[in-house]
C-alpha cells in the first residue's frame, strides 16, 4: 500500500537534475529540493548503490539490525527510499515483522511499491519525517533511518520528538547520519587526486604507488607533528 500525502505537488524534475546549493562538507537541501533530487534518481537509485562499498555497508548494517530487531516487531523506516532496509531485515526475520516506510519522494516510493507489491507486511507513505502525525503515539517497536537519510531533516529536533512520540516504551532507535570521515567519502576524496597533486598535500607522504591507472591506490602514512 502506498499513500500519497503530497497530491498537490507536481513533479518538476523533468529530464534534468536541478542545481545544488554547495556547502563545505554537506549539501543541505530544502525539503522540496530533496524531493526533486530523489524523484529524478528513482529509476536508477538501486543501481547507483550496488557497488562494493555499498554491499559491504549493507552487510554491516544487517549485522547490527539483527542484534536489535526481533520477530513480530513493528518497524518504521524514515527516508526509506526504495525500501532496501526491508530487504536487509527480511534476511534474518523473513516476513515475521511489520515494516512501514516513509519518504518525501513519491517516485522512490513507487519503486519500493513495485519491489514489494506482493508482501502483506509492508506499507509505504509519502510523509516528511518531521511530521509523523499520521501515526498514533506508541505505535512502533523500532524506528530506523539508514544511509544518512536523517541528515536531510532540516528540523532534526522536531523529528526526534516525533520519533519519541510514535515509539513504544523501551523501543529502539537506529539512526545513521552522514560523516565526512566515512569510508565512502574518503575514497571519493582520494580518487579526485593524481599522484602529483596528492604529493602537494603536506599531511601525507606517498610511500608506494602503482600510478594513476583507473583510480588512486597509494599507501600513505600520516606525518607526525
Amino acid at each position: 500500500m502506498l499513500i500519497n500525502f503530497f497530491k498537490g505537488i507536481t513533479n518538476m524534475h523533468d529530464k534534468q537534475y536541478f542545481q545544488f546549493k554547495k556547502y563545505e562538507f554537506l549539501s543541505v537541501l530544502s525539503n522540496e529540493e530533496s524531493r526533486l533530487y530523489y524523484d529524478s534518481l528513482a529509476n536508477v537509485y538501486d543501481q547507483l548503490y550496488n557497488d562494493g562499498i555499498s554491499l559491504a555497508e549493507n552487510s554491516i548494517i544487517r549485522d547490527m539490525l539483527c542484534k536489535y530487531l526481533y520477530k513480530g516487531c513493528k518497524v518504521l523506516d524514515l527516508g526509506c527510499g526504495s525500501g532496501l532496509a526491508y530487504e536487509l531485515i527480511s534476511d534474518f526475520l523473513d516476513t515475521n515483522f511489520n515494516y512501514t516506510g516513509v519518504d518525501i519522494s513519491y517516485n522512490m516510493l513507487q519503486q519500493a511499491q513495485i519491489k514489494y507489491s506482493g508482501f502483506n507486511n509492508v506499507d509505504f507513505y509519502q510523509i516528511n519525517m518531521e511530521d509523523l502525525s499520521y501515526f498514533n503515539t506508541n505505535t512502533f517497536d523500532a524506528v530506523i533511518s539508514l544511509y544518512g537519510s536523517f541528515s536531510h531533516s532540516l528540523k532534526y529536533k522536531q523529528s526526534i520528538n516525533e520519533i519519541k512520540r510514535v515509539l513504544k516504551p523501551n523501543g529502539i532507535i537506529f539512526i545513521m547520519v552522514y560523516s565526512r570521515f566515512s569510508l565512502r567519502n574518503i575514497f571519493r576524496c582520494m580518487t579526485k587526486f593524481t599522484i602529483s597533486s596528492l604529493s602537494e598535500i603536506q599531511l601525507y607522504q606517498i610511500r608506494k604507488t602503482r600510478g594513476d591507472i583507473f583510480f588512486l591506490c597509494p599507501f600513505l602514512y600520516r606525518q607526525k607533528y
